[in-house]
């Protein structure tokens, strides 16, 4: 067995995610750096001072179970889709509004396409779209979306995350979903498409703003979740679930608003 890779000071962020933050780090992967403003595609990325520019050149010049870092203030926006086809993990430095962003400027794309097991995406920002699509789809097994902001403007009316087949065993948690449109009403949230098992959502917040989602059911269980775990979820200003038949688990409320429902399939 290989030996790890050893960073005494961690990734070396001051704030945000703990991939971040956290020191030491002991990885059996690399970590790699992305800025848009200071990084160039033609640096390695292995190094804080010289990252990368782009995510799309920071999966390919990483490999399964390596860790990207995207630096507080990193902005991309994203006309096609970027495909997560290893094992890797995204996490961002920075706070509120200073988190990593992307932007889905493609129509009818899939932003973020998860093909692989494993991938997990920490502490970044997702403003309104300027051309719509899915921000995230989900079709392999042990996704993770933590510490994630999602806006949904006018142009938003898919879903921002979509899980697809085997899109078993995700997690969402600590993460927002935000109407920012004040005329058109968004697509919604979360979208399960087919039967998956053992979903996690902890801590997540679905807020419809002023003027709503344009499908009721920002949570939409379109086909069967076997074992569906759902904890301390805030349902604001008219957002509702709504779960399939077969769906079986169980849901907890922390906060609501509005006109907000649950609506489970017997």
């Amino acid at each position: 067995m290989a030996s790890p890779n050893i960073y005494p000071n961690g990734a070396g962020g001051a704030s945000g995610d703990r991939f971040a933050t956290d020191a030491p780090l002991y990885s059996s992967g690399l970590v790699y750096y992305l800025h848009s403003g200071t990084g160039s595609d033609s640096n390695s990325g292995l190094e804080r001072e010289k990252p990368l520019a782009t995510i799309g050149q920071a999966i390919t010049n990483t490999s399964a179970g390596d860790i990207i870092i995207a630096l507080s203030g990193h902005s991309e926006s994203l006309a096609a889709q970027v495909p997560f086809a290893k094992a890797l993990t995204v996490a961002g430095e920075g706070t509120g509004s200073s988190r990593p962003k992307f932007t889905c400027n493609g129509s009818g794309i899939d932003m973020f396409n998860v093909t692989a097991a494993g991938v997990r995406f920490r502490n970044l920002y997702f403003p309104a779209s300027t051309a719509a699509g899915y921000r995230v789809t989900i079709g392999a097994a042990g996704a993770e979306v933590d510490g994630c902001y999602f806006e949904h403007g006018a142009t938003d009316s898919p879903q921002a995350v979509y899980i697809a087949t085997n899109g078993n065993n995700a997690r969402i948690a600590n993460t927002t979903f935000v109407v920012t449109s004040t005329t058109t009403r968004p697509g919604g949230a979360i979208r399960v498409a087919n039967a998956i098992s053992d979903l996690t959502l902890d801590t997540v917040v679905i807020d419809g703003g002023t003027v709503g989602w344009d499908n009721p059911f920002a949570f939409l269980g379109g086909a069967a979740i076997t074992r569906l775990a759902a904890l301390d979820i805030d349902l604001l200003r008219g957002s509702d679930i709504s779960l399939a038949t077969g769906t079986t688990g169980h849901v907890t409320i922390r906060n609501k608003t509005g006109s907000s429902r649950i609506v489970w399939a017997a």
